[in-house]
């Protein structure tokens, strides 16, 4: 009841922050039998809603394949090892050369970027400045070695969720057909991309499938 919920008591310098305190709060009340804690605890973060956020119109957009964001994201491989994940076709990222598995070795001109935990000074760094700036500076390496300088703004690109497809023959009569489906869009806005990839399966005469869904954050259950 409100005596023992009030959502005018949560507070904060802005009012996105101060609804998903308001979310964190409230999600923790229903507590799962089998563990004792909130079906919602989030071990990196306790109180913090695991599953559940306040939209502000950026996560409605992406769904329906419209982002306004660098078009890359990062991975630590090792502590010291920063890596380029995937990039969207027709991004900002995609535009500057940047590709899949070049190594991060600076980002806006700091060199110390290195793993320092979830909620390192270093990994905090990293986050803001890819998932919270507007604009990047970065260095990066390729695998023969060469290095480039990157300078980006975020910008507004239709995603394409199929980042790549293709066939491995392995003989034997034996082809696995391979994509990578990232991201639960729309199914009108990925449906084109969708049946171009299954097509070419289908031409190739694929015995097997593998649906690479390792970054994939979900999305519409279409």
């Amino acid at each position: 009841d409100y005596a023992t919920f009030n959502p005018r008591s949560f507070t904060a310098s802005d009012d996105l922050t101060a609804l998903q305190n308001e979310v964190n709060a409230l999600s923790q009340y229903k507590i799962n039998p089998a563990t004792g804690k909130a079906y919602e605890y989030y071990s990196s973060s306790p109180g913090q809603a695991k599953y559940s956020f306040i939209d502000d119109g950026a996560a409605s957009a992406k769904l329906n394949a419209v982002t306004g964001d660098f078009g890359f994201a990062p991975l630590y491989i090792a502590t010291n090892d920063l890596r380029v994940k995937y990039v969207y076709a027709g991004s900002p990222a995609d535009a500057a050369g940047i590709k899949r598995g070049y190594q991060i070795t600076s980002i806006n001109g700091r060199t110390n970027i290195g793993y320092d935990g979830a909620n390192g000074a270093n990994v905090n760094f990293v986050i803001n400045a890819y998932a919270y700036s507007s604009s990047i500076t970065m260095t990066l390496k390729k695998p023969d070695g060469t290095t480039f300088n990157v300078n980006m703004n975020t910008a507004t690109y239709k995603i394409n969720p199929v980042i790549t497809y293709k066939v491995l023959d392995q003989g034997n009569g034996k082809k696995v057909g391979y994509i990578v489906f990232n991201s639960f869009v729309t199914l009108s806005s990925t449906q084109t991309a969708l049946n171009t990839a299954f097509s070419a399966f289908a031409t190739a005469g694929i015995t097997d499938l593998v649906v690479d869904l390792r970054y994939n954050g979900g999305g519409y259950v279409e």
